[in-house]
């Protein structure tokens, strides 16, 4: 698993130069060893070998639809990272139920709550199951942002922009399912705001 994810990273930082924002610079310490759910926009596949390679010091299980699996290359080496499946067509409680099992143990995860990618376009809805999962285990949810166009080798450095920590502490007076779904629009709007502030710079 480590040759894998190192590769990964390597090829990653070698093509698209990273550039990790912090918007709180102590994140940077405090994330280490801590339960709890990065998510970002979702602008095309790169995206989560990319995430993957910039939070690699986190160690983050990452979401990855069940499809991806069938494909030789991609799913050899799926089978071997910090992976999740989710089954798009027949969505069913495992990826949820492995997700607890994964923070349970103090790991984060990964999660693109879009559920499919913009294209570069304008950031789709995004789903409530990652809130729902970090309500349920009382974890944070970490908002990020990527951008940049993915020019390989020059140009513009695909960039990174880190969040703020939204607490998912639920009120013992409102369903977890209710409270999942407000948060989620508080989560969306988080990360479009780290887009629309930094995406200039």
């Amino acid at each position: 698993m480590n040759a894998v994810l190192g590769l990964s990273k390597a090829i990653m930082y070698v093509t698209y130069r990273p550039r990790v924002v912090y918007k709180n610079k102590a994140l940077k310490k405090a994330l280490r060893g801590k339960a709890c759910i990065f998510v970002a926009n979702h602008t095309c596949h790169t995206d989560g070998l990319f995430a993957g390679a910039v939070l690699n010091r986190y160690k983050p299980y990452s979401l990855v639809a069940k499809d991806w699996y069938d494909k030789k290359v991609m799913g050899f080496f799926l089978k071997q990272a910090r992976t999740v499946p989710i089954d798009r067509v027949n969505p069913d409680s495992d990826w949820y139920l492995a997700g607890q099992k994964i923070l349970e143990k103090g790991s984060p995860m990964l999660i693109f709550p879009e559920g499919k990618t913009s294209h570069g376009g304008p950031m789709n809805e995004f789903k409530p199951g990652a809130a729902l999962l970090a309500a349920k285990m009382a974890v944070p949810v970490v908002p990020c942002a990527i951008y940049g166009g993915y020019h390989k080798f020059f140009g513009k450095r695909q960039v990174m922009v880190i969040g703020e920590p939204v607490e998912m502490n639920c009120p013992e007076n409102i369903r977890l399912s209710r409270f999942a779904k407000e948060q989620t629009v508080i989560i969306q709007s988080k990360v479009q705001g780290l887009l629309d502030e930094n995406k200039n710079n």
